[in-house]
């Protein structure tokens, strides 16, 4: 499975198609951030044994297509990747649902 390769090599994981399974059923439960649509897919943020990932959700078919890289989030030199513009964010979880929130913390 694509997905389950993907989130070895970008971030060190060894899922299974049971964890992508239940990753999934947190973006359909509404327990993922939601962070734009991309093309054929919505992008969310899922976490996963500590680690927060991007995950490519496709809606048609009801399931995680792939893992995108961490740096899908950040920009590239001095254009942000996809269009994103630089944020400082953090992601928080509050009442089982993780939220992405502007970081204002001075450098």
């Amino acid at each position: 499975m694509h997905a389950i390769d993907q989130a070895r090599e970008r971030y060190g994981l060894a899922l299974r198609r049971e964890d992508v399974d239940a990753l999934a059923s947190q973006i359909m439960a509404g327990k993922a951030v939601y962070v734009r649509h991309d093309g054929p897919c919505d992008v969310y943020l899922v976490k996963w044994s500590g680690t927060v990932m991007v995950a490519c959700w496709s809606p048609d078919a009801e399931c995680i297509k792939t893992f995108l890289p961490r740096d899908y989030m950040t920009p590239k030199g001095k254009r942000a990747h996809h269009g994103i513009v630089r944020k400082r964010l953090k992601v928080t979880r509050r009442k089982g649902a993780f939220r992405m929130e502007r970081d204002d913390r001075a450098d």
